[in-house]
Parts: structure tokens; sequence; C-alpha cells
């Protein structure tokens, strides 16, 4: 059941642990969103609307609710293009087709930003998480590279990416895309596998956030395959703490 008291900065606490700790992110009045834990039923829905609930093993997800407080929702109106709830056995996950499935928040990336997912993909040149729009130089995106199965951030400039080692595509990992106008940075497992300067930036469009694809100027495209457990988008850049505080939450999604 819902704890319906107040936690932090009169967020709503919610009845898990983890999700008690990860609203600390969100403390400052930050935007932004946190579709986590899917094994919390009273917020998944078949349908946009939010009228069915998703109860077994195979539903499709045409609404997923945000638990940071600030109702920003994942939604998809057109039924062929939900990802499937999949009960795994108590971890549950999203599982998209790799084709064309996709929920879309109403997250607008910012010049400072975070994103963050657990889950693996199919294959390369797969986003998780991304909105913008490319020809503008004001993307973000987060998933695989387009050489190999390793994760990859795409941020602000077309051409401007920074790429992980480790394969994420055999195995449930969680990684954290985080920076602003002095620095981006890619995390894998809490270990930090790429950084760089950034020449662009992320902010100034209207295409929001998608989840298991880029929504590059409200187009959608670079589907994801695969198993997805969590996902987060918050407004700033976050401290080598927080990343730790997100690996570690978020890996209880899977562990």
């Amino acid at each position: 059941m819902l704890d319906l008291s107040l936690s932090v900065a009169g967020l709503p606490a919610l009845a898990k642990g983890s999700e008690k700790s990860l609203l600390s992110l969100f403390a400052n009045g930050e935007s932004g969103f946190l579709i986590y834990p899917l094994d919390d039923l009273s917020r998944l829905f078949q349908d946009s609307a939010a009228t069915t609930s998703v109860t077994a093993d195979n539903d499709p997800v045409g609404y997923a609710g945000d638990s940071s407080g600030n109702a920003c929702n994942a939604t998809q109106a057109t039924s062929s293009l939900r990802p499937l709830w999949r009960a795994n056995g108590g971890k549950p996950y999203l599982q998209p087709d790799a084709g064309d499935d996709r929920l879309l928040t109403t997250f607008i990336p910012t010049a400072a930003l975070t994103l963050a997912f657990a889950g693996r993909l199919s294959g390369i040149n797969q986003i998780v998480l991304g909105g913008g729009i490319s020809p503008a130089n004001n993307r973000a995106v987060l998933g695989t590279s387009g050489t190999g199965n390793v994760a990859r951030v795409g941020w602000g400039a077309s051409a401007e990416a920074l790429v992980g080692v480790t394969n994420i595509t055999n195995s449930d990992h969680v990684v954290v895309m985080t920076g602003n106008a002095d620095a981006i940075e890619l995390y894998v497992d809490g270990i930090r596998e790429a950084n760089g300067i950034p020449s662009g930036t992320p902010a100034g469009t209207t295409s929001p956030v998608a989840l298991c694809a880029y929504n590059n100027g409200n187009s959608q495209s670079l589907f994801a395959g695969g198993r997805q457990y969590a996902f987060l988008g918050l407004n700033r850049r976050v401290t080598f703490a927080e990343v730790t505080l997100i690996t570690n939450k978020f890996r209880g999604a899977y562990e």
C-alpha cells in the first residue's frame, strides 16, 4: 500500500525503500521522471488513459506512472507500439520489440542533464532513453553504440558521443549519463568509462525524452530491444555519490 505521508521536500513517501532514497535526487524541485519499480502494478496500465491495469505476464504497457512526484508519466496511445510487461519471477521488466515499441514522457532535455537505466539491450545502435533533435545539435541519447554492444552517450552535437567498454547486451547493467556545460560522463555499474567536454547542449528543443527509442524531433528511431527494469531522467548533473546511489538502487531491480 502506498504511504501517503510526506518525505523529502514534500514529495510523497513511497512504500519501496529504494524509491524513498531515489526521491532525494528530486529534493530541490528538479524536473524529471523515475519509472521504477516495475513491480508496482498500481502505476502500470495497458492503455494510455490508465483505465486497464497491467496484471499478468505479457500484458502491454501503454502507461507507466512516474514515481518522482513530477507526474512525468510515460505513455503510448497506439496499441501496437506498446512494450510488454514481463513478470520474470518477481524481477519485472519492460520488453520492447526493437522495431517500433516506445513510451513517451513529457520531460524535455535540459542543459544540465542526467539519464539512467537498468537493463540490457539486444543489439547495436539501440537507444533506451533519448530526446531532442540531431539537426539542431540538441540531442540526448543513452544506449548502445553503432559499432559495438557497448554503452554510449550522444550529447548535444550530432557527431559527439562517449563510448564505454562494457558489453551491455549479454547481461544486466546500470548505465548513467550525466553532464552540464562543463563536462559529460558515462558510468556503467558505477564505474566511469568515458568522459569529455561537450561542444553542444541537449537543451532548447520541444522533443521530450522517449523510453526504448530516440525521440528525434518528435520522430522516433533507434528502437531498443532486450529488457529494461528502470528509467530515470533529471534536469541536473549528479555527483559521484548520486551515481552510486542510482547504481545501487537500480541493481535491486534485477539482482
